[in-house]
């Protein structure tokens, strides 16, 4: 369900990381909502375009098989998830975004957007999996000793 403040339309955003031939492979995102923080979790998935949620997919480099999945599940975990960042506030009756100190903003005080899936998978994720060389740029043609790595929206 969309959040009723954002004004864009979001996807939920995935590393999607090809194992098998028929297309099948495994997710690596961030789960939960900014009232409750999230959590990384892995977990097997079907070939991405066949679900009813999908909205597109970008190539982004190969993972040697020997660093799959023992590697990339290390990086991804050393890498914070979104932690919670809206709660009730008893005063105004309503669910509010809230400082790192756990204060509340005042009406009108500037607020920093949310941090969520798509920020933790494209900027602080993807980038953690290049620098630790656990993903490659795809210098050659795919062999069967590399799995496929895409960023998923859906």
């Amino acid at each position: 369900m969309q959040d009723p403040e954002e004004t864009e339309t979001r996807y939920h955003t995935v590393i999607f990381i090809v194992t098998d031939d028929n297309g099948d492979g495994y997710i690596h995102h961030v789960t939960g909502d900014i009232t409750a923080g999230m959590t990384y979790q892995p977990k097997q998935g079907k070939q991405p375009e066949t679900s009813q949620t999908f909205h597109r997919k970008e190539f982004l480099g190969l993972v040697q098989k020997s660093k799959y999945p023992d590697e990339v599940n290390r990086v991804c975990m050393s890498v914070p998830p979104p932690h919670a960042q809206k709660r009730f506030n008893p005063q105004t009756m309503r669910y509010e975004q809230f400082k790192p100190d756990g204060s509340f903003y005042a009406p009108g005080e500037p607020r920093p957007k949310y941090f969520k899936c798509t920020e933790w998978t494209e900027s602080k994720a993807i980038p953690a999996l290049f620098q630790a060389g656990v993903l490659e740029q795809a210098q050659h043609s795919i062999s069967f000793d590399d799995k496929a790595i895409d960023n998923l929206h859906g």
